[in-house]
C-alpha cells in the first residue's frame, strides 16, 4: 500500500507539489495524469526516495520512507522515464548486479526467458552504452521480476516500448497487481491508463484536480479520459 499525506515540495520558489494526498490500495493501480510540468514526476521522485519532501508523509506498505528509507526501498521497483543505466556493463551484467543486491531467487532459465520474450537476449552481452533507449527501457522492466515488490513506481512506462514490449508489460503489470502490489504511474498515453489502472487523478500546477474510478468514468459517466482531461485541466 502506498499513503500519501499533505504532500510538498519546491525548487526555490517554484511550488512543483502543493499539498498532495493519496492512497493506493494492494492489488490496485492508480494512474497520474496531467500536463508537463503538472507535479508528476517529482511525486514518484520523492516516493521513489530520489527526493525529500519539504514537508508530508509518505508510507511504503506501512514503513516511513524517510524514516526508514532501506526497507522502503527494499520493497519498490521503480521504473524511470530516461533509464539511467551503467555504460560500461552489458545488459546481463546489469541485471545480476540488479539480482546479487535484492539476493533475488530469479533463475537464470527464467530470466532468459523474459529477455526472450522481450526480444533482447542477443543484446544480453553488449555494451549497454550501445543500447537505444527503447532496449534501455526493457532491461529496466526486467528488474521488476527481479525485485519481485510489494509497491511498483512507473513514469511513463511506455516511452521507447514497441507495441509487443507494451503488451508483455501489461500481462507483468497484470500479474504483479493479481499477487497484491500496488501500483503508481503517471502517463500521457490516456488509453494505457483508460487499459490497466483502476482509478486516475488529474494533477495541474502541483495539486490533485480530479480523481475518479476509471470503469465509474468509462460507465457510468460516458466520458473518456482525455474527456475528463481537457475538461479539468484549463487552456
Amino acid at each position: 500500500m502506498i499513503k500519501v499525506e499533505n504532500l510538498k515540495h519546491s525548487f526555490g520558489s517554484f511550488e512543483a507539489v502543493r499539498g498532495i494526498s493519496f492512497e493506493v490500495s494492494d492489488g490496485e493501480i492508480l494512474s497520474l495524469i496531467g500536463p508537463n510540468g503538472a507535479g508528476k514526476t517529482t511525486v514518484l521522485n520523492v516516493l521513489s526516495g530520489i527526493l525529500l519532501p519539504d514537508s508530508g508523509a509518505v508510507e511504503i506498505s506501512g514503513t516511513n520512507i524517510f524514516e526508514n528509507p532501506r526497507k522502503a526501498k527494499g520493497i519498490t521497483a521503480y521504473i524511470p522515464e530516461q533509464p539511467y543505466l551503467w555504460g560500461k556493463l552489458t545488459g546481463m551484467e546489469f541485471l545480476n548486479f540488479t539480482r546479487r543486491i535484492y539476493d533475488s531467487g530469479i533463475s537464470d532459465e527464467e530470466l532468459e526467458k523474459l529477455m526472450s520474450e522481450f526480444n533482447i537476449f542477443d543484446w544480453r552481452n553488449r555494451l549497454i552504452e550501445t543500447y537505444s533507449h527503447g532496449i534501455k527501457q526493457k532491461f529496466i522492466f526486467l528488474t521488476i521480476p527481479i525485485i519481485n515488490p510489494k509497491v511498483i513506481l512507473l513514469d511513463e512506462p511506455l516511452v521507447g516500448l514497441d507495441p509487443i514490449a507494451v503488451n508483455l508489460v501489461c500481462r507483468m503489470l497484470a500479474r504483479f497487481v493479481k499477487s497484491g502490489a500496488a501500483i503508481l504511474m503517471s502517463t500521457h498515453v490516456l488509453s494505457f491508463a483508460e487499459r490497466i489502472a483502476d482509478r486516475v487523478s488529474v494533477i495541474d500546477k502541483g495539486k490533485i484536480v480530479f480523481e475518479g474510478w476509471i470503469k465509474e468514468i468509462l460507465e457510468t459517466r460516458k466520458s473518456s479520459l482525455e474527456e475528463i482531461f481537457l475538461k479539468e485541466i484549463p487552456r
